[in-house]
């Protein structure tokens, strides 16, 4: 098969996300797929390029900002989310891609800046298209549905008519696979979506890990610094533990309004922000890795890479994290605002070396149900049945038009 992903931030320009699709491009690839990536560009510029086997397209944004977390005015917002409703400029370049292509199939993840009309130019050449829940872009124009430091339980009057154009556009997508049961409940009103998981970047496992009370204990959180991801109530936690002896390590780009705020609010010296890193070094790094999130966190890839690395987690019960968190045994969740019980938790692990020995046996068992091996079979699967359909003769069209 010929394949061609859609994000619009590829690899660790796109965080979780961009990685997830990296993954599963480079997977398909090694597994003998001719595999095709098409981003988008801060520079304005088309460029091709080929790496680990994936042939990498950027083309230039056609809205009015880089979609970034820059503070901009409500009235560039507006226009910028206007334009993203059904931008023609971004279609017709896409369109150009996929003549020159011809893809077998189109797999859309991140589509903030393309918009949903890609969709339209995929299904207008009979192309078969899937489209892979990462967010939720389709019902929410920021993508996140979290709203006045809390996640959206409905969806707000300003979204709305956002989201009937997009969903009339989903009309276009003939498989939706979202990455957790969470994000499809979410979607339930576009069909049928089935669940596709998130893969580690190898089969590797680590050995599990034990823990000594002799040793500052390792907290960490590793992710974008905002509002959102929860990081004041760990910082509150941090105030209720009784052990004096531990460390909590922040990885993740601070250079923002809300990063130098919470840095000036903190009066800890074993609280230290780090900047940017790769998770598998920030992992080997850490005992206990903290995800608390308050937003509903589709599924943050961190926590099956804590997995891999045999590393005990403590999550909120946020978005898609409880389904693949095995309470008091991979894992420990709270409710997301509940500071004092992610302190207990954090408390209770740090200081039983048993415990802490048990759930990292655990998360490296339970690691092998994202391993990249099962995951891309997993995927292939769903794109080989999709191919194999019939087609109506007048679907038989070649793809240029």
């Amino acid at each position: 098969m010929k394949i061609l992903f859609v994000t619009a931030k590829y690899g660790n320009e796109g965080a979780g996300a961009g990685r997830s699709v990296q993954n599963f491009a480079e997977s398909v690839s090694a597994a003998g797929h001719e595999t095709i990536v098409v981003t988008l560009s801060k520079n304005g510029q088309k460029t091709e390029r080929v790496d680990n086997g994936v042939k990498i397209i950027t083309l230039p944004l056609r809205n009015i900002y880089w979609p970034d977390k820059t503070p901009q005015n409500v009235i560039k917002r507006l226009f910028w989310h206007l334009v993203d409703s059904w931008n023609i400029l971004a279609a017709k370049d896409f369109g150009r891609i996929l003549d020159d292509e011809c893809p077998d199939i189109v797999n859309t993840n991140i589509i903030a800046g393309f918009s949903t009309a890609i969709f339209r130019q995929t299904k207008k050449r009979n192309i078969k298209l899937v489209h892979t829940l990462r967010d939720y872009y389709l019902l929410c124009p920021q993508s996140a549905m979290f709203k006045n430091s809390a996640p959206c339980k409905m969806q707000c009057a300003s979204c709305r008519p956002f989201a009937l154009a997009r969903k009339m556009a989903s009309k276009n997508v003939d498989l939706f696979l979202a990455n957790s049961g969470y994000v499809a409940k979410r979607h339930k009103h576009i069909g049928d979506i089935a669940v596709q998981y998130n893969m580690n970047e190898d089969n590797k496992i680590a050995a599990p890990k034990t823990l000594s009370n002799n040793n500052t204990i390792r907290f960490g959180y590793i992710g974008r610094i905002c509002e959102a991801k929860g990081l004041e109530i760990l910082i509150e936690a941090t105030r209720y533990l009784s052990i004096d002896d531990y460390s909590l390590s922040i990885a993740g780009n601070a250079d923002n309004p809300y990063g130098e705020s919470l840095k000036q609010r903190i009066d800890d010296k074993r609280i230290e922000f780090i900047g940017f890193s790769s998770s598998p070094e920030f992992l080997e790094n850490i005992d206990i890795l903290i995800c608390p999130s308050l937003y509903a966190e589709p599924l943050p890839r961190v926590i099956f890479e804590a997995y891999r690395a045999a590393t005990p987690i403590i999550a909120a019960q946020s978005g898609g994290i409880p389904e693949i968190v095995d309470h008091g045994q991979t894992s420990f969740l709270y409710p997301p605002h509940d500071a004092k019980t992610l302190a207990a938790h954090m408390e209770a692990i740090a200081s039983d070396d048993a415990l802490y020995a048990a759930c990292s046996r655990a998360a490296a068992i339970k690691a092998k149900e994202f391993a990249q091996s099962k995951i891309t079979q997993e995927y292939l699967t769903h794109l080989q049945a999709l191919v194999n359909e019939p087609q109506s003769l007048h679907d038989l069209k070649p793809c240029r038009i």
